[in-house]
């Protein structure tokens, strides 16, 4: 659970500003 979060948290600093970890976004996606 605190990973969801960490990447949930981080995905959502990633997708506003920079979308530099296009991995992230599927992830962010299926969260």
């Amino acid at each position: 659970m605190e990973k969801i979060q960490a990447v949930v948290k981080t995905g959502a600093l990633t997708k506003s500003p920079t979308n530099q970890l296009p991995g992230y976004n599927p992830k962010l996606t299926v969260i």
